[in-house]
């Protein structure tokens, strides 16, 4: 995927930080929630160690044509005005019915 230009600067710092980083990698460029001020206030806790979990109906990353996000791909957390407040590893996904969501994932900020 082609990394977006207002997110480049970030991408490319980081990745001259931790030695090289393939742009394969890059998965998306992307705010949390569903409205501006909910854009800003999950990307301040995620800023904070606070939210560190998602989630996602295997639909919308499918419907994308991105697919579903793998261990290793790395994104770039933007707030509502699409400026980058961070770069994010996905570490696990694990694909289950919605009634077996743990409380684990909900208590780390698990809705998207």
């Amino acid at each position: 995927m082609t990394i977006p230009s207002h997110v480049l600067a970030m991408w490319s710092a980081f990745s001259l930080e931790e030695g090289g980083i393939k742009d394969e990698r890059f998965y998306e460029a992307f705010s949390f929630g569903d409205s501006p001020s909910m854009a800003d206030e999950l990307g301040k806790l995620v800023l904070a160690g606070i939210k560190r979990a998602t989630a996602g109906s295997v639909w919308s990353y499918e419907s994308t044509g991105k697919g579903v996000p793998k261990p290793g791909d790395l994104s770039v957390v933007t707030d509502s005005n699409d400026t980058p407040l961070c770069i994010i590893e996905t570490v696990q996904v694990d694909i289950v019915p919605l009634g077996a969501v743990s409380e684990g994932v909900c208590g780390n900020g698990g809705g998207r």
